[in-house]
């Protein structure tokens, strides 16, 4: 591995796990329109024997512009590792995620990583491409973005994920946060910041489940984990839901959808 390659790969290793651990992308979660002007993204060569599909394409994963492609093949995991290993023939990092296998390696001011997941009848792949030069320009507008959040919710707020993405003008963003505060001040918190933003309260959904969830988990329109409040401002929406994570502390997820217009 060359030799800035290791430091690149610890500096994004924390984001990169959260981004790669989902099974399938919490892609829902749509983004700032910077999103969509990314930068030109190296190719990655895939084995002639797999079959493709669409994990969202282009989104930021915590300020990071991301690509991600998804991929079956009908090998097993060792095998389409040292293939990927061979095309081209450069020296990758190799990391154990639980039962996943990662290979990671800098390509100019991208980072390219793989993360190969055995299923029953092969091995379900997931590329993806993180562009370093973008995610450092755009880290201040985006650690300004996240600060003001903060300082509008109540004391001790942490953001634990961010994601954001652009499909096909269907702007959306998805924020999660944690903090030792009670659902109510959570709520009226969070409500005063959308309302600040110009939302208008639509409708409450009482919880569905009394079921503990990750912190990183993202909340079903459907199947709320705890009570989520619905917002409404001409194109826009947005849902935030508030529940106890497992440690025992509030989460708060935020999304927002602004959809393109007619």
């Amino acid at each position: 591995m060359h030799a800035h390659a290791r430091p690149i790969a610890k500096q994004f290793s924390a984001a990169l796990r959260t981004l790669l651990a989902a099974t399938g992308f919490a892609l829902v979660l749509l983004a700032p329109s910077q999103a969509g002007a990314l930068a030109t993204w190296p190719p990655v060569e895939l084995p002639a024997d797999v079959q493709t599909f669409d994990v969202g394409g282009d989104f930021l994963s915590n300020g990071m512009p991301t690509r991600a492609t998804g991929f079956i093949s009908p090998r097993g995991t060792s095998a389409v590792a040292d293939w990927f290993k061979s095309h081209p023939a450069a020296n990758w990092s190799v990391e154990r995620m639980q039962e996943a296998t990662v290979l990671g390696r800098a390509e100019g001011h991208h980072f390219i990583t793989i993360k190969l997941t055995p299923v029953r009848h092969g091995t379900r792949g997931l590329v993806s491409i993180v562009d370093m030069a973008k995610a450092a320009q755009e880290a201040p507008r985006l650690q300004a973005r996240l600060a003001q959040w903060v300082s509008e919710l109540p004391s001790g707020t942490r953001v634990m994920n961010h994601m954001a993405a652009n499909d096909a003008g269907r702007l959306s963003e998805h924020l999660v946060l944690v903090n030792q505060q009670s659902e109510a001040l959570n709520i009226r918190s969070v409500t005063a910041a959308l309302v600040g933003r110009g939302f208008a309260v639509e409708r409450t959904l009482a919880p569905s489940s009394t079921k503990t969830s990750s912190a990183t988990s993202a909340a079903s329109p459907q199947q709320p984990p705890g009570k989520a409040v619905l917002f409404k401002s001409g194109t826009r929406e947005a849902m935030a839901v508030f529940f106890r994570g497992a440690d025992g502390q509030s989460v708060i997820t935020i999304n927002t959808i602004t959809q393109a217009q007619p």
